[in-house]
């Protein structure tokens, strides 16, 4: 059971969440990506997760949705993103490519792609799962 956000206190899913950000962070950092931000709002209340560069697609800007899991019970993390959720990273990505924060990173106007990145919790070291360009429905 996670606690309530009180205060300003983070939830433990909160937490969760941004400790798998952090490792997807340093895993696409060490595959050689360039990060530009993380938590990047985008008008009217969406938000990308990480927004990078691919060493193998220079010419586009990655909206990475950062998933975790630490167990099965209710699928897996690939399986709980919905095409309405796609659809929905995808509006996001464009409006953030359209955006002055886009402007401001150096990947305003280029094209995007979402990905998807799954940090699998369980054991005691964190594995990592990649998904490129997610097909929006």
């Amino acid at each position: 059971m996670a606690l309530t956000n009180v205060g300003g206190m983070r939830t433990v899913r909160q937490r969760r969440g941004e400790f798998a950000e952090e490792i997807a962070c340093e895993w696409l950092r060490r595959q050689g990506w360039q990060v530009l931000g993380r938590n990047v709002r985008v008008e009217p209340h969406d938000e990308i997760d990480l927004v990078a560069i691919d060493p193998a697609a220079p010419g586009v800007a990655v909206c990475v949705e950062v998933r975790s899991a630490r167990s099965r019970e209710f699928g897996s993390p690939e399986e709980r993103v919905s095409a309405r959720k796609i659809g929905s990273l995808y509006r996001a990505a464009q409006a953030f490519s359209r955006s002055e924060r886009a402007s401001q990173l150096g990947v305003g106007r280029l094209k995007v792609r979402v990905d998807l990145l799954v940090v699998d919790l369980r054991g005691t070291t964190p594995r990592i799962r990649h998904l490129k360009a997610l097909e929006p429905a």
